[in-house]
């Protein structure tokens, strides 16, 4: 008589995959910080009009219409220089969801030293209830109404078609 055996268990530490060269991701990481720094340190010290290697929105080139992510780099300027209205006043998304990116990249940061996963509280109900944020921002900054104008970036009069008046 043959003795039954229970099936070995396996524990989720043992199925993990481990990078074959942890340096190359902790070099990935550097690079993207020191292209994060950099981007900063430009915004910092001068504002997104002043380069003009920088491109304009395709999408509003293309339509006419604001994106929800226009007015983030001049928004990111003045956050980066502590004026915190004017901020809201070019990006208000970006300024008011400034919690959750700290949450996010906090719970990314986390998971990615201590090598595993974290589910927070109704994590999947947060991302839809994101998109349909962002959705409502991008329909509403663009409907022509006065009592949506505090959606919109300001227009900045260097952006504005010169006209030749001579």
């Amino acid at each position: 008589m043959e003795s039954e055996r229970e099936p070995a268990t396996v524990s989720p530490r043992e199925t993990e995959t481990v990078s074959p060269h942890p340096t190359s991701e902790l070099c990935l990481a550097a690079v993207f910080l020191f292209f994060g720094a950099c981007v900063g340190v430009c915004l910092f010290f001068g504002h997104p009009s002043d380069y003009a290697w920088l491109p304009s929105c395709p999408f509003r080139v293309w339509s006419g219409l604001l994106c929800p992510g226009c007015g983030a780099l001049r928004a990111t300027h003045y956050l980066l220089n502590g004026q915190w209205v004017t901020a809201f006043r070019f990006q208000p998304l970006l300024v008011l969801s400034l919690p959750v990116l700290v949450l996010f990249s906090g719970k990314v940061l986390y998971e990615n030293l201590r090598k595993t996963s974290v589910a927070l509280p109704f994590e999947k109900q947060l991302y839809w209830l994101l998109l349909i944020i962002v959705c409502l921002f991008f329909v509403l900054r663009n409907v022509p109404l006065d009592c949506f104008d505090c959606l919109r970036p300001p227009v900045i009069a260097s952006h504005l078609p010169s006209e030749d008046l001579g």
